[in-house]
């Protein structure tokens, strides 16, 4: 797919420099309203509203980037959601 190589620590990612669409899948987690939204439990919730604010701003356009060069790339995409 792509020689794609993140330098971090303790170690660069992909760790084996192996990544491919065999291997690889994007995971979602709980971008829920709830959690996401204007409406949801965390904006009724006043001590949260910098929280949404910033969600809102930075992690929702972030992930809609990475969400499209996922399924651009032909990786495999999952969505959970955690139900109480």
């Amino acid at each position: 797919m792509t020689n794609l190589r993140m330098n971090s620590r303790p170690y660069d990612w992909p760790f084996d420099g192996d990544f491919s669409r065999d291997n690889t899948a994007l995971v979602i987690i709980d971008m829920q309203n709830d959690f996401c939204s204007k409406g949801g439990y965390v904006d009724v919730l006043e001590r949260y509203s910098e929280y949404l604010q910033k969600v809102q701003q930075t992690v929702i356009p972030n992930l809609e980037k990475l969400l499209e060069m996922a399924r651009t790339k032909g990786l495999f995409v999952i969505h959970t959601r955690e139900g109480h």
